[in-house]
């Protein structure tokens, strides 16, 4: 599986001083900056509620983790279900 970059950002755990002398996570800063088409939100939406209603709730998988995947998976359900089921637990959040 490819890694997207935040979570090349969250596996290195890098960190950067702000100016201002604050550590930042660039994993949040790569979050933030990315924006979603249109398009993108109804696909995610639709096949977040599919691989919900097909398992359920996994502990520790909380929905922004089943969103990563999905985005990795290109909105691949039965892939993002059967990666999901296969991981040892907990999950990121």
């Amino acid at each position: 599986m490819g890694m997207n970059m935040t979570d090349i950002a969250m596996e290195v755990n890098v960190r950067v001083v702000a100016s201002s002398g604050r550590s930042m996570d660039i994993a949040n800063i790569i979050c933030s900056s990315a924006e979603m088409s249109e398009e993108d939100k109804v696909q995610m939406a639709s096949a977040l509620a599919q691989v919900k209603a097909t398992i359920g709730g996994v502990p520790g998988c909380s929905d922004k983790a089943i969103e990563d995947i999905l985005w990795d998976y290109y909105y691949d359900v039965p892939k993002t279900i059967n990666y999901i089921l296969g991981r040892p637990q907990p999950f990121p959040m």
